[in-house]
């Protein structure tokens, strides 16, 4: 994704709870859109999760219409 954004192409990165979107955000010339579901245990920084319920509130039709969406 950093490299992505790095040479300008757009992106819809998916976060996890794990962490804070913003600390590792892609910087780039190119709009970066990030999908992520918040939780109560977010930000866990955790290596391993126990539920996975912050990447499984991220549906495959949250991330296909966000990606419609950025191509226009």
């Amino acid at each position: 994704a950093h490299i992505a954004a790095a040479v300008g192409a757009p992106l819809v990165v998916i976060f996890g709870g794990d962490n804070y979107p913003n600390k590792w955000l892609p910087v780039g010339p190119a709009p970066v859109t990030t999908l992520r579901h918040p939780t109560d245990c977010s930000p866990c920084f955790r290596e391993t999760c126990l539920h996975r319920k912050c990447l499984d509130g991220i549906t495959v039709e949250k991330v296909f219409d966000e990606v419609k969406r950025c191509m226009g």
